[in-house]
């Protein structure tokens, strides 16, 4: 991993080969040839934010998407503009991936963005926010391409902390209200709706893993979720947070035999 800064430009590179954790003995994680991921990264910072684009690769030796079968080799391209001015904030995000999963051609791409105005006069600074995302998935078995995207190494609580489902072959939907009763609490509660892009392709939990049974059966709803989470600085070191997400799972789960789901949990931090 190397990077370089100079002005408002951030140029970044790395080489890696992931970790396969084990826990038989202390010491044992490993990692091979069999799996590569390495890119390239540029940043500048313009006003109220910074934009930020990269080039990457994964390569793998062994990969399975349902009907596909083979050595991936994906090269995945990401462009980002996140910033804010006034009371407004936003992060904007698109993602396209090329390459071949054996004898197919890999055509998946996926897009996200979250913004928000908060109205620091008001009481409470309360902050109106909206995210939306969509991520391909594979549309027809046996065509020789492959659109099923594929999030790498994905942030499990990039929706929620109960991570129950993953950035694949979706499209999500959530608006929130955050607001802060103290300087050291906030809390936002936000509701959400989830659909599939395509009902031919799975639905996929965390952290890219298919529901069995689910592809190619039942509609495209996935279902909605409520979701409440504060978060509170005791000091400058420890931080608290509770979370609780119910999940109404939709017809396409239901036809696959799942049902709906409660989170509940509760987090402390501390650094220095």
């Amino acid at each position: 991993w190397v990077d370089w800064s100079r002005g408002p430009w951030t140029l970044a590179g790395v080489i890696s080969q992931p970790v396969q954790y084990a826990d038989a003995e202390a010491f044992d994680d490993t990692s091979s040839g069999h799996v590569r991921l390495d890119f390239a990264r540029v940043e500048r910072k313009v006003f109220g934010g910074a934009v930020s684009a990269y080039a990457g690769r994964l390569a793998r030796s062994t990969a399975r998407y349902g009907d596909v079968v083979g050595q991936e080799d994906r090269q995945v391209y990401d462009l980002r503009y996140t910033g804010k001015a006034g009371g407004l904030d936003w992060d904007l995000e698109t993602m396209a991936q090329r390459g071949e999963v054996g004898s197919s051609d890999v055509r998946a791409w996926a897009a996200g963005a979250r913004g928000g105005w908060t109205f620091a006069g008001v009481p409470w600074s309360p902050r109106l926010g909206l995210q939306g995302d969509l991520a391909s998935g594979d549309a027809r078995k046996g065509d020789g391409r492959l659109g099923t995207f594929n999030p790498l190494y994905p942030n499990a609580a990039y929706f929620t902390r109960a991570g129950y489902t993953g950035y694949a072959n979706i499209a999500h939907l959530k608006p929130s209200v955050t607001v802060a009763p103290t300087g050291k609490l906030t809390v936002m509660a936000a509701l959400a709706g989830q659909w599939r892009r395509t009902s031919a392709d799975a639905i996929y939990g965390q952290p890219f893993a298919a529901y069995a049974g689910t592809a190619g059966q039942g509609g495209r709803w996935t279902g909605a979720y409520g979701h409440l989470r504060a978060d509170y600085a005791f000091n400058r070191s420890l931080t608290g947070t509770v979370e609780a997400v119910h999940f109404e799972a939709g017809s396409a789960l239901r036809a696959a035999g799942r049902d709906d789901s409660d989170y509940l949990g509760v987090e402390l931090k501390y650094g220095w």
